[in-house]
């Protein structure tokens, strides 16, 4: 599968995502036992990110990235929160 440039923005956004969200984590600005858990905060922030690309560059939402790439921005955003809170 080729990456396109969007594909690529997509997992790089997600990636700080991932990495915000572990470092909230770490220094105790976000508990891990809180209602809402970290790894729903990063689904969040993909639906964001995939909401805030489409309404910019005026398409439909759900093709702004291909699946695999939405796949690959999971477990790099998972892999950034893990990095940062030090696991």
């Amino acid at each position: 599968m080729a990456t396109s440039m969007r594909d690529a923005l997509f997992i790089g956004a997600n990636a700080a995502i991932g990495a915000f969200i572990g470092f909230a984590v770490s220094k105790g600005a976000l508990s891990e036992g809180s209602a809402v858990p970290p790894l729903m905060l990063i689904f969040v922030g993909m639906a964001a990110v995939e909401l805030i690309g489409a309404y910019a560059a005026r398409i439909p939402l759900g093709q702004l990235v291909a699946m695999p790439a939405r796949f690959a921005a999971l477990v790099v955003a998972f892999g950034g929160y893990l990095l940062t809170t030090n696991v």
